[in-house]
């Protein structure tokens, strides 16, 4: 576990979840895993990582700040006049790299 973070403990029920987990995850589908703050979802999640041999997943804290350019990308100027110059989101970075990305409190998007 990553240093300063909780152990995943494997509690009946939080095994059962996290082989559900697993197999959706293996067949493809997306996933919302939703629970009050404080519950171990953060904690849960890098487990599955681990599990399924994956980096650690890419988090991103959203808040009312958070927009499609942060999110995806967008152009900057660059170092000369005239010049833009691609600047990866943090999803299009995630994808890019084969990661996992995790969208906590996504429901303060504006």
């Amino acid at each position: 576990a990553p240093e300063g973070s909780t152990p995943f403990v494997a509690t009946s029920a939080a095994a059962d979840a996290m082989r559900t987990l697993l197999l959706a995850i293996g067949v493809g589908h997306p996933l919302l895993v939703s629970g009050a703050a404080g519950v171990g979802k953060t904690t849960f999640l890098r487990r599955a990582a681990e599990l399924m041999g994956q980096q650690e997943p890419v988090f991103l804290f959203c808040d009312e700040q958070t927009d499609i350019k942060m999110l995806m990308g967008t152009y900057v100027c660059g170092k000369t006049v005239g010049e833009f110059v691609w600047r990866p989101g943090i999803v299009t970075e995630a994808l890019s790299q084969g990661r996992w990305l995790v969208l906590e409190d996504v429901d303060h998007v504006p």
